[in-house]
């Protein structure tokens, strides 16, 4: 991430982890305090391989014990909006994510994303089973349970979970509302994507997609592919100089629990949607 200056620490006698990143970045410890709330800091223990987040002041650093603070000003205050519970059971629920959250956070910072606000809520096992970008709203799945959220992985290019977006895109797609398939290979393997118009509109045509398989980004290609780039896309679209925020909305999801085989059908609240 741009602007962003990597401190790196290998610890030389016992202290306490606010007052060596005191000591050494010069930034007052109320600043510091935000910046481990948000994540930016890790630790790996000697003998450890793998870094793990710090976030507690107070937390007492051994001799070798490696330290990486990931120091941006623009990440110190992380403005978020909170995920809604959509539905849950015990062992997996399914939750709208607003736009401009992240579903898992990064090295950088991971306040806000619905991994991080997930743990705030006290869930003690968090598995995404997908991810949303981050300028993407809409349902997402998860898992309170690694057996179960592998179950789900296996299952999630299949007929036992559909994902429909409600997407707006430029110009006047097709006439009518005949269901219409785009045929492509997304990374060596064939992808399939249905859509059908909604309503035709001035400049624009709201659809409805459905993708079998492939990722989001699939979606976003395809149609600027065709000459109909969804409304605010930046990547496929019409490049930066689009201002709107993109037009796009992962609002329906079909789950069939696969413990249970239960199917559940779950939509984006309409007042979720008046900006589309």
């Amino acid at each position: 991430m741009r602007n962003t200056k990597i401190y790196n620490f290998t610890i030389q006698e016992k202290v306490t982890l606010i007052d060596l990143l005191a000591k050494e970045t010069e930034l007052s410890k109320q600043s510091l305090k935000r910046y481990l709330k948000n994540g930016a800091v890790w630790y790996k223990k000697k003998g450890r391989k793998k870094f793990e987040r710090a976030r507690r002041a107070s937390l007492e650093l051994f001799v070798g014990t490696k330290v990486q603070f990931y120091y941006n000003p623009h990440l110190e205050k992380i403005e978020s909006t909170p995920i809604e519970l959509i539905y849950e059971s015990r062992h997996w629920g399914v939750w709208y994510k607003p736009v401009n959250i992240l579903s898992h956070g990064t090295k950088f910072a991971d306040e806000g994303a619905v991994e991080r606000q997930l743990q705030q809520l006290g869930k003690k096992d968090v598995y995404l089973v997908h991810r949303l970008e981050r300028e993407t709203a809409g349902l997402i799945l998860v898992s309170y349970d690694k057996t179960l959220a592998s179950k789900f992985s296996d299952i999630w290019a299949s007929t036992k979970i559909e994902k429909k977006y409600l997407v707006e895109v430029r110009g006047d797609l097709v006439e009518g509302d005949k269901d219409k398939v785009i045929d492509a290979v997304l990374e060596g393997k064939k992808a399939e994507t249905y859509f059908r118009v909604i309503e035709a509109r001035e400049k624009t045509t709201l659809v409805e997609a459905t993708l079998p398989t492939g990722k989001v980004q699939q979606l976003k290609s395809y149609f600027a592919d065709l000459g109909h780039p969804i409304v605010g896309d930046r990547k496929f679209g019409r490049g930066k100089k689009d201002s709107e925020e993109i037009k796009l909305v992962a609002y329906k999801l079909k789950v069939t629990d696969p413990v249970t085989n239960r199917v559940f059908n779950f939509e984006v609240p309409e007042e979720k949607l008046e900006h589309i």
